[in-house]
């Protein structure tokens, strides 16, 4: 009997309760008679829209350029997640998004089975879930509370879902051939599930995508024992031997800690933390 709005948590359930395996080939050819069947991807009310802008520092800006304001409204700080009870963190997503914490989780928990779904291959029900989801997220600003990340690859779930072209094989046949595989972090979801001839191919491959979220270049040491090194490591050994594979690694070094660890003093320079995580990476 719960409910977010108007919106009943059983709806949601009623989709995905007979799943048992989120890698039946019949979810990827539209032929499992067991959950929603596929439809159009519903209309993703912010599809595009830049929804967290970092200002530029006045070294960054162009000669004449002014630096831009602060925004007013800051995304709650899930680097400081420690030092917030939970009592303050739902005080803060309620003020921001009218949910309470109960809804929250249940947002969150939304948001996290599109995303394993989409990475699995579960494609057939996704729109009917977005369809469920949309109305949900309409000026809740849910980008500005703790559930943020969930919600930014639920946002970009969304926005690829639309644009494939399902079902993705016209009958069933064995996903070990005819494969080329993605690795890397958010950035391997936006060509997932696509096809792509090769020159030396006879058949067209199906890009599946294995995601590592969060992995750095920096996080392939070998002495590193940080999770994503982890599902690096369980990722490939999912990948059969022999196979294409393409690496996506390395935007987060650039965005975040490569940055950050010149300020720091750990490099000279950002040249000098490039060489080193080049390094790490090749």
């Amino acid at each position: 009997n719960c409910t977010l709005g108007s919106h009943c948590v059983g709806d949601f359930y009623h989709v995905i309760k007979d799943i048992k395996d989120v890698t039946d080939i019949a979810l990827k050819c539209g032929t499992a008679s067991y959950t929603a069947s596929w439809q159009e991807c519903p209309f993703i009310f912010d599809a595009g829209v830049t929804q967290v802008k970092v200002p530029r520092k006045e070294s960054e800006l162009k000669e004449g350029e002014e630096k831009e304001k602060e925004p007013e409204e800051k995304p709650f700080d899930t680097n400081k997640l420690k030092d917030y009870d939970k009592a303050k963190k739902e005080e803060h997503d309620q003020s921001v998004s009218g949910y309470d914490g109960l809804q929250i989780h249940i947002l969150a928990m939304y948001f996290t089975i599109v995303k394993i779904m989409y990475v699995q291959g579960a494609i057939q029900p996704l729109p009917k879930l977005i369809e469920l989801i949309e109305p949900l997220r309409v000026d809740r600003k849910l980008h500005m509370t703790s559930i943020r990340n969930e919600h930014a690859y639920y946002s970009c779930v969304s926005q690829c879902v639309s644009k494939i072209s399902f079902p993705l094989l016209p009958q069933p046949k064995d996903l070990k051939t005819d494969v080329l595989y993605v690795v890397g972090d958010s950035h391997s979801m936006s060509s997932a599930w696509q096809t792509l001839r090769l020159n030396n191919k006879d058949q067209p491959q199906i890009i599946i995508p294995k995601l590592v979220t969060g992995i750095k270049c920096w996080h392939l040491r070998s002495e590193c024992r940080f999770y994503p090194k982890s599902n690096f490591d369980f990722a490939l050994r999912t990948i059969p031997h022999g196979s294409t594979v393409i690496f996506a690694i390395g935007e987060i070094d650039c965005r975040e800690g490569l940055i950050i660890s010149v300020e720091q003093g750990r490099y000279a320079s950002i040249e000098e933390g490039i060489k080193k995580t080049i390094d790490v990476y090749i």
